[in-house]
């Protein structure tokens, strides 16, 4: 019995993925927070703003016939009791509840459209009806996300793809996705003991895993330090090594923000059902290692195991945080240096890419690393 309602379940929620895709509804990637700070630390919209916004909106919503039908026009009409119901007005100047005959106590309204509008979903239900006609004739639709802030270790959606019209039971897809690390850090220039010169950075491993629905259906790894002659698809190549020098940093923060490479994930077989709906899931974890004035040359502190390393010790960087961004979205994103994509202050850095026939590593500049934007490769099998 359990798993059949775990198929019921899963099969639900695919035609629910499925529908909210095809008919063009792509809210669920919209959703981002509205409470943002000003530089002194004060909220630029307050809850109450928020609220206010909501509530016109909701107001204006039902309030509007001017898109329904004309037999839901007349139903409308004829279900009023006074035909000469007001509308609220969309006004910023504050107006009572009782001038556009709102139910309950009153209270005072204005339309603020400057204001974000938060967590307001319009009514609506998704239907074949709603999709535009498509013969549905290629194999598969893709729906990506793109610039993915990532911590380090964290899993995010990376893509949905469906699957429509497979000429075949079974397909392979590999992935190719841009990426950026990210490192902030507080460096105290007054700690003389344990006083660090300069840190490594590198992604060391990734990850994607692939549901349907909830279910893990697959799951793969990028290739890391393989047998030589290496490919260009190897983690180790791909994706260059980042040097961070803080030996002329100032008392203050540390932060970096440098587009490395690519991200190569090798083919995944996949069963292809027409409607299917596949959740790709990638994890991308980073090797960090400092490095103090002690002449040993030995790292101070070493991080191998995923996650952000422990402040256990005290040095002259604290509060370090390290991440990526994944799938960059645009080549234009990543060539200046004024842009978040491509960006150091407070601090110099190197970067160093590996050969693909041996282990030698060579310093690089940010314009000679490869941009390939993110590619979806399906193949028969």
């Amino acid at each position: 019995m359990a798993n059949i309602l775990l198929t019921c379940t899963n099969q639900q929620r695919q035609r629910k993925r499925f529908l909210l895709h095809e008919a063009g509804s792509e809210t669920r990637y919209d959703i981002t927070s509205p409470y943002t700070y000003d530089p002194s630390g004060v909220l630029i919209y307050t809850p109450g703003q928020l609220d206010m916004r909501r509530k016109t909106e909701i107001l204006r919503y039902q309030n509007s016939t001017n898109n329904a039908s004309r037999k839901s026009k007349f139903a409308y009409l004829s279900s009023v009791s006074n035909t000469t119901s007001r509308a609220c007005p969309r006004s910023i100047t504050p107006t009572s509840t009782t001038a556009c005959d709102v139910p309950g106590p009153p209270i005072m309204l204005y339309y603020d459209p400057t204001v974000p509008l938060y967590n307001y979903q319009n009514a609506q239900t998704i239907t074949f009806q709603d999709i535009p006609y498509d013969d549905f004739k290629r194999l598969y639709d893709i729906f990506p996300i793109y610039n993915i802030t990532n911590d380090n270790g964290s899993e995010n959606t990376l893509t949905d793809i469906i699957i429509l019209n497979p000429n075949t039971n079974n397909f392979t897809f590999g992935f190719t996705i841009p990426v950026s690390v990210t490192y902030q850090a507080d460096f105290d220039s007054t700690v003389i003991t344990n006083k660090i010169n300069s840190a490594q950075l590198f992604i060391q491993s990734a990850k994607m895993d692939v549901y349907y629905s909830t279910t893990l259906v697959a799951s793969q790894n990028a290739v890391f330090n393989g047998v030589k002659p290496r490919s260009s698809t190897d983690l180790y190549v791909s994706a260059a090594s980042m040097t961070i020098d803080v030996q002329s940093s100032l008392y203050g923060t540390v932060n970096v923000t440098q587009f490395v490479g690519t991200v190569y994930i090798p083919p995944i077989q996949l069963q292809t059902v027409t409607q299917y709906v596949y959740t790709f899931v990638i994890t991308v974890n980073m090797g960090y290692s400092e490095y103090s004035t002690d002449p040993s040359g030995n790292a101070y502190r070493t991080n191998v195991n995923g996650g952000n390393i422990t402040n256990d010790n005290e040095s002259s960087l604290t509060n370090v945080q390290y991440g990526t961004i994944i799938n960059i979205e645009d080549v234009n994103l990543i060539t200046t240096t004024s842009n978040l994509q491509n960006s150091n202050t407070n601090c110099t850095i190197a970067l160093y890419q590996a050969n693909i026939l041996n282990d030698n590593t060579a310093l690089v500049q940010s314009s000679d690393i490869s941009y390939n934007a993110f590619a979806v490769t399906a193949v028969p099998v």
